[in-house]
């Protein structure tokens, strides 16, 4: 069974003439573990397919089902519970408050499950030592580096074991070696069987999913499989081999 299944998703803003379609007549399907990257120019309806993807809209005409389950009978209440519950968000901002440390950004959505603090510090853990920087917990995010701020994001997108991550330019804001640094975690997560979507604009990065997909004008323009997929790790390697130092990035 798919995790994501769009038929005929529609999504408009305004009425009448002046009505905008962001998003047409979309039908995907997305299966469990894939990696799938979303390209397309400004205003072909990337982040409003993101936003509907991740339950922040409702479309208006077609059917989300994600994970057999109907997204568009679910109230207000029950979207939130699949958001929290299915769904990691990664965006290119990191999004961590700035006065906790990383270990207290990354335990916010157990904290709005209610789960006890000592779980949850198990959980932290875990997920720190997945993403690399166990180290890090106790500093706050002035006190690290871009890729360690974007890092703890996704170690905060994982703790609550979501069937997907969508992630909105993850890469956006860090330097080139940071950004393989990161799509080398996400290849790793993907191996692991982490669903992944994310949406760039960079065709190097978008090389690094298993699927890239074009959108135009609301609609999906081409979808086809990677052949020429890049590896994160071993464009780290050759970068380190280069220039003899670690091939690690922050």
């Amino acid at each position: 069974m798919a995790l994501i299944e769009l038929k005929g998703i529609t999504k408009r803003y305004g009425t009448g003439r002046t009505a905008v379609l962001a998003v047409r007549d979309v039908d995907l399907e997305v299966e469990p573990g894939e990696f799938v990257s979303v390209m397309g120019p400004s205003g072909s309806g990337k982040s409003t397919l993101m936003n509907l993807l991740g339950l922040l809209d409702r479309p208006s005409e077609g059917t989300y089902r994600l994970a057999g389950r109907p997204m568009e009978r679910l109230g207000g209440r029950g979207l939130a519970r699949e958001r929290n519950g299915r769904i990691g968000f990664v965006f290119q901002s990191f999004f961590l408050l700035p006065r906790l440390t990383l270990a207290a950004n990354v335990a916010m959505p157990l904290v709005y499950r209610g789960i006890g603090a000592m779980a949850r510090r198990r959980r932290v853990l875990d997920v720190l030592a997945a993403v690399g920087i166990e180290q890090l917990g106790d500093r706050r995010p002035t006190e690290v580096s871009g890729g360690q701020q974007q890092r703890a994001a996704i170690a905060r997108a994982l703790i609550a074991e979501p069937a997907l991550i969508l992630a909105d330019e993850p890469t956006g804001a860090l330097d080139s070696r940071t950004g393989e640094g990161i799509m080398a975690l996400f290849q790793q997560l993907n191996a692991a069987g982490q669903t992944i979507i994310q949406v760039t604009h960079e065709p190097d990065i978008a090389r690094h999913g298993s699927r890239l997909i074009r959108l135009r004008d609301g609609r999906i323009a081409s979808q086809e499989a990677v052949a020429d997929r890049l590896s994160a790790e071993q464009l780290l390697a050759s970068w380190a081999e280069t220039e003899g130092v670690d091939g690690s990035a922050g």
